[in-house]
């Protein structure tokens, strides 16, 4: 179920009476918005954007956000600026990096992120496997597992 739609972002409810993690996706291609909401319906309530501006609104309002999932590339606002803003904000959410780019180009920006204090639990290339971001979820720190 949608339960707000903008320009740059909606969520997606989670099951009433759940405590399923809260997910940011912020990525602009809305096959990947639409992919995510698939792949997490039933495991997390999920919050989505389709800009960095409209992300970093997200991540500074939503003081329940358990994970980002973040593309690379996006146009005018990379993750490299994304990050730095979000630092500059004060905001430091567990991370699963994600790009179409190469597995070299992943890396480099996991150890920089890393190097600037955020906590990269994984970095995937674009497609991704289903199970393995499930994984992610399950594992979350501090949801007792």
């Amino acid at each position: 179920m949608l339960l707000g739609k903008h320009e740059d972002q909606y969520a997606v409810a989670a099951p009433t009476g759940t405590a399923l993690p809260t997910v940011l996706v912020v990525d602009d291609d809305p096959a990947i918005a639409d992919g995510m909401h698939r792949i997490l319906r039933g495991h997390a309530e999920l919050l989505c954007a389709s800009s960095g501006d409209g992300g970093r609104k997200i991540a500074n309002s939503r003081h329940d956000i358990e994970l980002l999932i973040l593309d690379l590339t996006m146009p005018e606002y990379d993750a490299v600026e994304f990050l730095a803003d979000l630092k500059e904000d004060g905001v430091f959410l567990p991370i699963v990096l994600m790009s179409g780019h190469s597995a070299s180009l992943l890396d480099v920006v996991k150890r920089l992120a890393m190097a600037h204090g955020f906590t990269i639990l994984d970095s995937m290339a674009k497609p991704f496997q289903t199970s393995r971001l499930i994984n992610i979820l399950e594992t979350l720190p501090g949801r007792g597992n």
